[in-house]
């Protein structure tokens, strides 16, 4: 089909803009692509890691594509996971496009937008929360890694801090956007201030550059539902652009003063086209290898991973040490992977989040989730509704925050993000008012005409 790698490349990027562009216009007619929306956030991402990676890899990165596919069996099944691609991409667009969304209040009154006492409090601790986890164990490159007291190793943290201590800092999230939507001027000043100091300590920070990036969107998305507009002020996209900019091009390492930040900053045109080629988007060579195990060797999944870390993942490893019993029966009851080049090839590897459906089953699998994810994207926007209370808008703006990232990771890592920026909302639904649905009258005079 392809007689080099570098058709097979140039194939796939074109593919994927074809289909990027047959679906932006029922998208636009349907005021559906804008900064609000998750299909926006979702086209993106799909544009990043299934064009423009490969695009470029043609010029920077094309030993990437080449190493793994001479393990995987060549040509042809990266013509294989390319074709997947392209089908899980239209799976998911043709079940955002048909998908109704309609306003989602979680029983809240939707008119009633001020904080009770209780839920000041529960602000007030999950900000203190967030601020402990962030100031010990994710600024300045974080002395506890630097001791190795941070150990994490196929997802799990083994060392002596937990993954509570390591990601509480996202507890930040609900909190600065809620105050950011809030009509009060003094709370959306303090939200401003919580992102911004949040922004400027995490540039110091070596790795979760994720956070960081999505934070900013998820400031620039409340600006937006807040002035109800469709696009942020420019210089809002300007800020976003300029620092994955300089994120993609720090990779993982601190900026240790401000001659480094002018540094990366000059360096940005020269290195942003090798930076945009290597592994921080690179999925496609990952997603060619790892299809390959799953077809010739080990099996699919089925969901089993998912579906622990779902039931037992959040559970603290302190009380439930076996939590991934079910993760470990899988492992072992599949044949081992022997080749030591496939299994470097996998330390800290990411295949996307198309690429772990298809772990699961293949091409069925990936139609069927895809779709689904299409479904749960559509009902997501209607969490940022005008009728939606601001508990709700909040979450949602978080959630399609990360949507962009996610699209790179795998299904249970995903779920582990929104589950645990979903926790201060959780806490602050049990705290909050409930709209109560009116009592039915019965009797002779409510049967009258």
């Amino acid at each position: 089909m392809f007689s080099s790698l570098r058709e097979l490349l140039i194939a796939q990027a074109i593919a994927t803009a074809l289909v990027l562009f047959m679906f932006i216009i029922p998208m636009l007619k349907k005021g559906l692509f804008n900064w609000t929306k998750s299909g926006f956030w979702t086209w993106a991402a799909f544009g990043i890691y299934f064009l423009l990676n490969p695009l470029f890899s043609t010029q920077w990165n094309v030993a990437a594509y080449r190493i793994n596919l001479q393990i995987a069996g060549g040509l042809e099944r990266g013509a294989w996971i390319g074709i997947v691609s392209i089908i899980g991409m239209s799976a998911f667009f043709l079940a955002y496009l048909t998908t109704r969304a309609q306003p989602v209040t979680w029983k809240l009154p939707p008119s009633d937008n001020r904080l009770t006492p209780l839920m000041k409090v529960l602000l007030l601790l999950l900000v203190v929360v967030a601020s402990i986890s962030f100031l010990t164990y994710r600024t300045g490159g974080s002395a506890a890694l630097d001791q190795g007291r941070f150990v994490a190793a196929g997802g799990r943290f083994t060392g002596n801090i937990t993954g509570y201590q390591n990601s509480a800092h996202i507890f930040l999230f609900i909190p600065a956007i809620l105050l950011m939507l809030s009509p009060s001027r003094f709370a959306r000043l303090l939200g401003f201030l919580l992102t911004g100091t949040y922004v400027i300590m995490k540039l110091g920070d070596a790795w979760g550059r994720w956070a960081l990036i999505s934070f900013l969107i998820a400031m620039s998305i409340s600006t937006t539902v807040f002035k109800k507009r469709q696009w942020p002020p420019l210089p809002y996209l300007v800020a976003i652009l300029l620092l994955a900019a300089l994120l993609v091009v720090r990779g993982h390492t601190s900026l240790d003063s401000n001659n480094d930040l002018m540094t990366l900053i000059t360096q940005i045109p020269d290195l942003i086209g090798p930076k945009l080629a290597n592994n921080n988007t690179s999925m496609l060579p990952t997603w060619y290898l790892v299809s390959y195990i799953r077809d010739s060797i080990t099996g699919y999944t089925y969901g089993i991973p998912f579906l622990n870390y779902s039931l037992f993942g959040f559970i603290p490893s302190r009380f439930f040490p076996q939590k991934y019993f079910l993760l470990n029966w899988l492992q072992a009851s599949q044949p081992p992977i022997l080749n030591a080049a496939i299994n470097r090839s996998l330390v800290g590897a990411k295949w996307s989040l198309l690429g772990s459906f298809y772990d699961n089953g293949g091409l069925p699998a990936v139609i069927l989730l895809a779709g689904l994810m299409g479904y749960l994207c559509r009902k997501m926007d209607g969490m940022l509704s005008p009728e939606s209370p601001l508990l709700v808008k909040a979450t949602g703006i978080c959630w399609i925050s990360t949507l962009w990232i996610l699209w790179a990771g795998q299904e249970y890592w995903a779920m582990q993000v929104i589950g645990t920026i979903a926790i201060p909302a959780i806490l602050l639904w049990i705290a909050a008012p409930k709209h109560l649905a009116p009592t039915p009258t019965h009797g002779k005079d409510s049967t009258q005409t």
